[in-house]
């Protein structure tokens, strides 16, 4: 069947090719976008140095790690604080 020259031409096929690579890129950036935004959310973030110091504390004061423990714990947080 032939439609007499009412096809799509070159120029047609090139407009429909960038319209859905723009469209592919945009749900791409979207998707990554969200993905970023998830994952740096569900990070724990520490409002205070002083509160690891806490935690650990209140763990010695109730018994579950040692002196030893404590002392070494709490070297390393001083030591990343710096």
């Amino acid at each position: 069947m032939m439609y007499q020259g009412y096809g799509m031409g070159a120029g047609s096929w090139l407009v429909m090719a960038v319209i859905v690579l723009g469209a592919v890129g945009l749900i791409a950036a979207v998707t990554v976008a969200v993905a970023r935004s998830s994952a740096s959310q569900s990070r724990p973030q520490v409002e205070d140095a002083g509160e690891a110091e806490g935690v650990l504390a209140d763990r010695f004061a109730h018994g579950e790690i040692d002196s030893e423990e404590y002392a070494a714990r709490l070297r390393v947080l001083r030591v990343q604080r710096h």
